[in-house]
């Protein structure tokens, strides 16, 4: 999964504003321009760039064996999870939200040899919610995938990059 993968605010349903300075602050030098609607705000971007993952984020393997790495990617460095043997298996990151407002997630996946045994395949989901991207299979170049979401009374939720998603799925998603 490339950079960037990034979380726009889309509007609060509420009338809550925009996160302000407390998650600006720790997020300010992750910001990054891209092309979006006028009423979007960029609240988080990942970035790769250093010799591992950022220590936000964290492997995580439901069922099976996974391979977690970091790679060339479309735009700079890029996550990667990948099995031989097929694994249900991601890299997370907790991402701070406003209440009752609404977000697009959005982000670039590059598949290699995707196969399902039981899984969907390669995407970007929230953890414990029902949204998610497509799921990609096969060989596959970079792709953007992502989804809208209403952040309900959450004030946080777990990206989860997948390759698998509720079964197993073997091959390398970046």
């Amino acid at each position: 999964m490339d950079i960037p993968v990034r979380l726009s605010f889309c509007g609060s349903g509420k009338g809550i504003s925009p996160p302000t300075s407390k998650h600006e602050a720790m997020l300010i030098a992750l910001l990054m321009p891209l092309l979006a609607l006028s009423h979007e705000k960029v609240v988080f971007t990942a970035n790769f760039d250093g010799d591992s993952p950022p220590s936000t984020w964290r492997s995580q393997e439901w069922a099976g064996s996974a391979a977690f790495g970091q790679f060339p990617g479309r735009t700079g460095r890029a996550i990667a999870v990948a099995s031989t043997s097929g694994a249900d298996a991601a890299m997370t990151v907790r991402i701070p939200v406003v209440p009752y407002s609404k977000y697009r997630l959005s982000g670039w996946i590059k598949t290699e040899n995707v196969v399902l045994t039981t899984g969907r395949g390669a995407l970007f989901n929230l953890h414990g919610r029902p949204e998610r991207s497509e799921a990609l299979t096969g060989s596959t170049d970079w792709k953007e995938a992502g989804f809208t979401f209403d952040s309900g009374g959450d004030d946080e939720g777990q990206l989860n990059c997948l390759l698998g998603y509720f079964g197993q799925a073997s091959g390398k998603a970046y």
